[in-house]
């Protein structure tokens, strides 16, 4: 799976085990489109669940832009 649509879907997750903030942690930061993931969330309307399943210092990592 694409680190991008695996971060969409862990993001999205209400309940997050430690693994998976430790996963989303590692994916964020390595080196992603987020031009996809806008695109994603865009179409699936998707942008405040990601946004608000991150933690201030995920939400910290993501391009200013988006």
């Amino acid at each position: 799976m694409k680190k991008e649509h695996s971060l969409i879907l862990k993001a999205v997750l209400q309940n997050k085990s430690e693994k998976e903030i430790r996963e989303i942690d590692k994916i964020l930061d390595s080196n992603l489109d987020w031009i996809e993931i806008a695109g994603i969330a865009l179409n699936h309307r998707l942008g405040g669940y990601i946004y608000k399943g991150l933690n201030t210092s995920q939400q910290k990592k993501m391009p200013t832009h988006f």
